[in-house]
């Protein structure tokens, strides 16, 4: 990998590969830091959903903690799925289920659940807090409770 150390002031840039070194002119001011990926094969795979044959490669199941009672319908107690992925070297960005929040389990009884949610402090800034509340009803949730996520045709 090689890692470009940018010194615009003195318009050179040093680049790092291993132990060698070798500065370069740059054609405007201001300091900047970059990073350069050796390329390598790659076989890239993008997901629609957690219904894609490969939404949860190397996606570990979330343990349960005791508190939430079901797998999440939705992202089957993963807590997130991969949207890209990349075969060969497993890099991979992924996005986390909007039903359990990331929790991999849902509560299906009448326990209060925790929300992730922004107040306004006295002073104006923004904070997260976690409010407690009821879980989703079958009207709020997308496919209720315990429903399996919709078949794709």
């Amino acid at each position: 990998m090689l890692f470009v150390v940018e010194d615009r002031r003195h318009r050179q840039s040093i680049v790092h590969a291993g132990n060698e070194h070798r500065r370069a002119q740059l054609p405007s001011c201001g300091p900047a830091v970059r990073r350069c990926d050796m390329p390598h094969a790659s076989n890239i795979v993008l997901c629609a959903g957690p219904e894609s044959p490969h939404a949860f490669d190397i996606i570990p199941l979330q343990p349960r903690n005791g508190a939430l009672d079901a797998r999440c319908p939705v992202c089957r107690g993963h807590g997130q799925w991969n949207v890209e992925i990349d075969l060969v070297s497993f890099r991979c960005k992924r996005a986390i289920c909007e039903r359990c929040h990331g929790a991999g389990w849902i509560e299906t009884g009448q326990d209060p659940v925790g929300h992730p949610d922004i107040v306004m402090t006295p002073e104006g800034y923004p904070k997260w807090v976690v409010r407690s509340g009821p879980s989703p009803t079958v009207e709020e949730a997308p496919n209720g409770p315990l429903s399996e996520p919709p078949a794709t045709a």
